[in-house]
C-alpha cells in the first residue's frame, strides 16, 4: 500500500515534468523554424538533451555551413568568442527530427505513467476495500488503518 501511495503521489509530478520537457523541445523547434535561435537557446538545448552534432554527417555539417541565411554574429562580448564568430539561428532538419522523436517518446512515457497511476489507484482501492490494516502493520509503514498516509512519523527500527 505504501508503494502504491508513493506512486499515486509522485505520478502527477512526473507527468507535469514530462509535459514541461515536451514544451521546451517545442520551444526550440519553433525558434529554429523562425530562424530565431540565439546563443542562450543553443546553451539551453545542450543542457536539456546534450550535443546534437553526433546526429549530423560531415555532409550535413557542410550543408549547414554553406547556408548563409542561418548564420549570424555572436553578440559583442559573448564569452569565448571573438569578433566575427558566427552561430546558426536554426537547427539542421535532422536535429529537428530528433527533437520531434524525443517529444513523441516523452508523450508515450506520459501515457504509460497515467495508465500506471490508474492501475495503482485501482489496486489501492481494492486493497482498502478488504478492510482496515492491523495497528502494528499500519504503524510500521506510516499508514493509517484505512491505508492512507499517517501524519505521525514512522518509528525508527534498530
Amino acid at each position: 500500500m505504501k508503494e502504491l501511495l508513493g506512486a499515486i503521489e509522485e505520478g502527477p509530478e512526473e507527468v507535469k515534468s514530462c509535459n514541461c520537457h515536451v514544451e521546451m523541445l517545442g520551444y526550440f523547434i519553433a525558434r529554429s523554424e523562425t530562424l530565431r535561435l540565439d546563443p542562450n537557446d543553443h546553451d539551453g538545448l545542450l543542457r536539456l538533451i546534450g550535443a546534437t552534432e553526433d546526429l549530423l554527417t560531415e555532409e550535413d555539417c557542410q550543408q549547414m555551413r554553406s547556408n548563409r541565411q542561418i548564420w549570424t554574429p555572436y553578440p559583442t562580448g559573448w564569452i569565448g568568442t571573438v569578433e566575427g564568430d558566427m552561430y546558426p539561428v536554426a537547427l539542421h532538419p535532422k536535429e529537428v527530427e530528433y527533437l520531434l522523436l524525443l517529444q513523441a517518446e516523452i508523450r508515450e512515457h506520459i501515457s504509460a505513467v497515467r495508465a500506471g497511476l490508474l492501475a495503482c489507484q485501482a489496486e489501492l482501492g481494492a486493497l482498502q476495500a478488504i478492510g482496515p490494516l492491523p495497528d502494528d502493520i499500519a504503524q510500521r509503514y506510516g499508514l493509517t488503518r484505512e491505508g492512507t498516509r499517517s501524519k505521525t512519523p514512522v518509528p525508527k527500527t534498530l
